[in-house]
């Protein structure tokens, strides 16, 4: 696939976290252990993030987080995957 601007971003829906959890290898190697989809299921539903890019429909990354606990931080990163061909674009 040749990645072009014009893609979209929107929250990530129930279908689709399998297909975020599916993504991880291709970003970190098949080492690191996955974050589970009904993790990001979760902390969505409980008022994170969870929020996909998509060219021609498919998602090509995604960032989870939450809010914070800490006393002047609004938000905590989890994770931003991409694929590989999107970095830098």
């Amino acid at each position: 696939m040749k990645y072009e601007r014009g893609g979209i971003s929107r929250s990530i829906r129930h279908t689709e976290f399998r297909a975020a959890e599916a993504l991880q290898p291709a970003v970190w190697g098949t080492g690191d252990a996955l974050d589970p989809s009904d993790l990001m299921m979760v902390i969505q539903a409980e008022g994170g993030l969870a929020a996909g890019a998509f060219v021609d429909g498919r998602l090509v990354g995604y960032v989870f987080g939450f809010p914070s606990a800490t006393l002047g931080v609004q938000y905590s990163q989890r994770e931003i995957y991409g694929e590989p061909i999107t970095r830098g674009k």
